[in-house]
Order: C-alpha cells, then sequence, then structure tokens
C-alpha cells in the first residue's frame, strides 16, 4: 500500500489527469479486491499496476532525455512530456499525435533534433570500426560531414482545407489531398466533398 501511496503521489505531483484517475482507480480496486478475495478483481488490479508501472518508465525516461538536454523552454518540454504520456494510454484515442510547439525550431524541437542526431552519430561510429578503436575526433576527420537525420524513404504531404464548394455562395466544406513520394512509387489520393443544399 505504501508504494502505490507513492505513485499517486508521482502522479498528483505531474499533474497529469490520466494517470491520477489510474491511480485513484487501483487504490480503490486494491481495496475491493482485499474485501472480496476475487482472483478476477485480483488480475485487474495487477494489469493496471503494470499499465501504471510502464507509463511511469516512460515518463522517467522521457524526463531523463529532455531536461537534460534543455535550458529553457521547461514550460513547452513538459506540456511534450506530458501529451506524449496521455497519448499513450489504451482508452485515450482521441490524442493520436502530439504537437511539438515551435517545431524544429522551439525547445523540444531542438531536442528531439539533437537525439536524432546522436543516434545517426553513435550508428555511423558502429558501422566504420567495430572495434572502436579510432577516437571520435579521427572518425569525424576521416568521413564528409553527413546530415543529421537518414535519408528518409518517402515523403508524405497532406493538404487540408475548408472552402465553400461549388459555388462561392455554398456553405464551407471539409477537402483534403495526401500525396506520397517513393523511389519507385508516387500515390495521390483526394477527398473533396460539396455542399448540397445551397449549390
Amino acid at each position: 500500500m505504501l508504494v502505490l501511496q507513492e505513485i499517486t503521489f508521482l502522479a498528483k505531483a505531474l499533474g497529469m489527469p490520466t494517470l491520477k484517475t489510474l491511480m485513484e482507480n487501483i487504490i480503490t480496486q486494491s481495496g475491493k479486491a482485499m474485501k472480496s478475495q476475487s482472483i478476477k478483481l485480483y488480475k485487474e488490479l495487477i494489469k493496471n499496476i503494470n499499465i501504471a508501472e510502464v507509463t511511469i518508465a516512460r515518463m522517467e525516461s522521457l524526463v531523463a532525455k529532455f531536461r537534460s538536454q534543455s535550458g529553457q523552454g521547461q514550460k513547452d518540454i513538459d506540456k511534450f512530456i506530458e501529451d506524449v504520456i496521455e497519448s499513450t494510454f489504451s482508452f485515450n484515442k482521441e490524442i493520436p499525435e502530439v504537437n511539438i510547439l515551435g517545431a524544429s525550431r522551439g525547445p523540444t524541437g531542438t531536442v528531439v533534433h539533437h537525439l536524432f542526431a546522436e543516434a545517426q552519430k553513435a550508428s555511423r561510429m558502429e558501422s566504420e570500426d567495430p572495434s572502436g578503436s579510432n577516437s571520435e575526433e579521427e572518425v569525424s576527420k576521416l568521413t564528409p560531414r553527413l546530415k543529421d537525420f537518414p535519408r528518409p524513404s518517402a515523403r508524405e504531404y497532406i493538404l487540408r482545407t475548408v472552402v465553400p464548394r461549388p459555388a462561392p455562395y455554398s456553405r464551407p466544406t471539409p477537402q483534403r489531398m495526401f500525396c506520397t513520394l517513393m523511389d519507385n512509387e508516387f500515390r495521390l489520393v483526394g477527398a473533396f466533398s460539396s455542399d448540397t443544399t445551397f449549390q
């Protein structure tokens, strides 16, 4: 029970409503399971504790990666971490993506770019010298300056808008066009709607 209290305190301190709700459910379920001695309730309790442990481990990992790299914009980074954790819950399907405020030039985008660059650099060093005998400076002298990100396997473009169709006085309706460009393939998909009342 002491572990549950510590986890609940952590969830409240981080201000994540979904995690708080999960912790409250765990505490309620543990009381019910102890009173009824039902195997089914204990299985559900263990499942929820496992979800909470995984969520907290992910959160600690994100905090360690993002807070150590950032010097400023802590509010944006905290919001990003909270959004990532909230989007991973199975019952929270309405948030499929997480926005990065400021895109690549914002504090979160800068950290993401730095993490990708470090991973790319590490993979290049492994592929060039598996023994690890060359120093970082020697490897950088031998190899030309490569980009931080690998070459993309495909490019996707999505155009979305809401415009009146078919006439300017028609009700505005959603329009969408999706394009994928790959080395040997090209896909173009359109989804267009028009107002059937005021044509």
